[in-house]
């Protein structure tokens, strides 16, 4: 959970930003909070990490949805 600026090679940032929404709120945080950037500099990750969120809730739902189907 640290900032992906610090002892992370370039190719394992691109694996990061491809495979967890982590990385793109590490990337926002730190944009916002040292560089000073707003909410239209960050709003690629807040689309992305609302994507991920909707799609684990859908997730759960359907997890949930299953279970009673089978009782």
């Amino acid at each position: 959970m640290q900032p992906l600026e610090f002892a992370i090679p370039d190719s394992l940032r691109r694996v990061a930003f491809l495979a967890t929404p982590h990385a793109w709120m590490n990337d926002a945080m730190w944009r916002i909070l040292v560089d000073d950037a707003g909410l239209a500099d960050v709003w690629q990750a807040i689309a992305v990490l609302a994507g991920a969120g909707t799609t684990s809730h859908n997730s759960a739902l359907a997890s949930w949805a299953l279970a009673r189907t089978l009782r």
